[in-house]
C-alpha cells in the first residue's frame, strides 16, 4: 500500500513539474491551423470570397494560420498537476484543452 501511495506522489510531482505552458498551446494551435490551411482547395461550390480566401491560405499557410489565431482567445486555468484551457473563436467556444506531462490534448466543443 505504501508503494502505491509513493508511486502516486511521484507521478503527481512529475505531472506538476512538466505541465505545458500557454505558449506551447499557442504553438500547437498555430501548427494545426497551418496543416489545415495547406490542405484547403478551391472547388466549384465556393463563392468568390471563399475561393480567394482558400487560395490565399494554400499559398501562405503560416500567415493564414496566424490570422485565424488572432481571432481566437485562450483562457488558461491552473490545476495542481495540470493546466486546462478554453479556446474561443470569435467569442464562441471552440476547444477544450488539458495540458499534462508536456502535452496539450484538445477536443472540439460542441
Amino acid at each position: 500500500m505504501r508503494f502505491l501511495a509513493g508511486l502516486a506522489v511521484i507521478v503527481a510531482l512529475a505531472a506538476f513539474a512538466t505541465r505545458p505552458d500557454a505558449k506551447s498551446l499557442d504553438d500547437k494551435i498555430v501548427g494545426d491551423l497551418q496543416v489545415e490551411a495547406s490542405n484547403l482547395s478551391v472547388d466549384g461550390g465556393d463563392n468568390l470570397v471563399s475561393g480567394v480566401a482558400k487560395l490565399t491560405c494554400s499559398l501562405s499557410p503560416e500567415d493564414c494560420a496566424r490570422l485565424i489565431r488572432s481571432a481566437m482567445s485562450i483562457e488558461v486555468s491552473e490545476l495542481y498537476i495540470a493546466r486546462t484551457a478554453a479556446v474561443s473563436f470569435a467569442e464562441e467556444p471552440a476547444l477544450s484543452c488539458v495540458g499534462a506531462f508536456t502535452q496539450w490534448t484538445c477536443q472540439a466543443v460542441e
